[in-house]
């Protein structure tokens, strides 16, 4: 190959790379944004709770979230103490339905908020 011919394939690869590049940077910024829910948009919450869960427990609690308003799935996990929910943000707030949930069925739950940190790891919805 003579330095025409090297000098084009080189700027090809170089135009190739800045495409790429440039596509991968409006990919990132677009994932990346906060994004204001919608009718469309599902959510996960976690609660932990503070005592033994048996599986009775579990079958009860599953029930009781599975009528409430915007809650899309449940599942109870009572030999990690948590259940973890999906629901639609613009139909309820889970911070409410956790203290609703607490107050009707007596049970001493609070919503897990990772911080910064933990969110970071991974998933918090994960076993400790």
């Amino acid at each position: 190959m003579n330095k025409k011919n090297v000098k084009r394939v080189l700027v090809a690869i170089g135009s190739v790379i800045l495409v790429f590049a440039a596509v991968l940077s409006v990919h990132i910024y677009q994932v990346t944004r906060p994004r204001v829910a919608n009718e469309s948009t599902i959510s996960m919450c976690r609660i932990d709770f503070k005592q033994i869960i048996t599986k009775e427990d579990a079958t009860k609690i599953s029930t009781w979230f599975s009528k409430q308003n915007g809650v899309v799935q449940f599942k109870c996990y009572p030999e990690n103490k948590n259940a973890v929910f999906t629901f639609y943000p613009v139909k309820t707030n889970a911070t409410e339905l956790v203290e609703t949930f607490s107050k009707e069925l007596h049970y001493n739950a609070i919503r897990f908020m990772p911080s910064k940190e933990e969110m970071m790891k991974g998933c918090p919805v994960a076993s400790k």
